[in-house]
C-alpha cells in the first residue's frame, strides 16, 4: 500500500511538468522554435525558442532530447501597451501559403529549422515564416515580417 501511495504521489507531482503550455500565464501569442540540425527534430527531439504570451510574459524554452523535459524561464515582461499592439497585429495577419523568398537559390542540408508562428484569439495557429534548408519562407502578409523580427530579437537575447 505504501508503494502505491508513493507512486501516486510521484505521478501527481510530475503532472505540472507535463501540463500544456497554455497553462502558463496568459495564452500563447507568438512563438519561434528552432529544432533539428544534422537529423530532423522528429528523430532527436531537441528544440529551443521563445514564446510570448498574451499577459506580456516572454519565456525561453529548451529541450535537449525526447527523454528530457522542456525547461522554461522568464526572459522578459512586456508592457500592456506593447502587448495590445502585438495582439492587434496578430489578429490582422492573414493566413497564406509559405512562399520561398528566393526560389532559384540553392538549398542545403544538416542545419536547424526555425519556425515562426502566431496564435489568434479564436485559437487558430498560423506558421507565418520558416528558415529551412538554407531557404527563407514567408506568407504574403507584410505584418508577419515585423513579428518575425520581434521574435528574432528575443531569440538573440535568449542565446546571450
Amino acid at each position: 500500500m505504501k508503494k502505491l501511495i508513493l507512486i501516486i504521489a510521484l505521478l501527481l507531482s510530475n503532472l505540472s511538468v507535463f501540463a500544456n503550455i497554455e497553462s502558463l500565464p496568459g495564452n500563447l501569442l507568438l512563438e519561434v522554435e528552432t529544432s533539428g540540425g544534422f537529423v530532423p527534430s522528429e528523430f532527436v527531439g531537441h528544440s529551443e525558442g521563445v514564446r510570448i504570451f498574451t499577459d506580456g510574459t516572454v519565456f525561453n524554452f529548451k529541450k535537449k532530447s525526447f527523454r528530457d523535459l522542456e525547461k522554461t524561464s522568464l526572459l522578459a515582461t512586456l508592457s500592456q501597451n506593447v502587448i495590445k499592439n502585438l495582439r492587434s497585429t496578430v489578429e490582422e495577419v492573414e493566413n497564406g501559403e509559405l512562399i520561398d523568398e528566393n526560389p532559384t537559390g540553392p538549398m542545403c542540408m544538416d542545419i536547424p529549422t526555425t519556425t515562426f508562428s502566431l496564435k489568434k484569439e479564436n485559437g487558430v495557429r498560423i506558421t507565418f515564416a520558416s528558415n529551412s534548408n538554407c531557404k527563407r519562407y514567408f506568407i504574403q502578409d507584410s505584418r508577419s515580417r515585423i513579428l518575425k523580427e520581434i521574435l528574432t530579437g528575443f531569440k538573440f537575447l535568449q542565446s546571450n
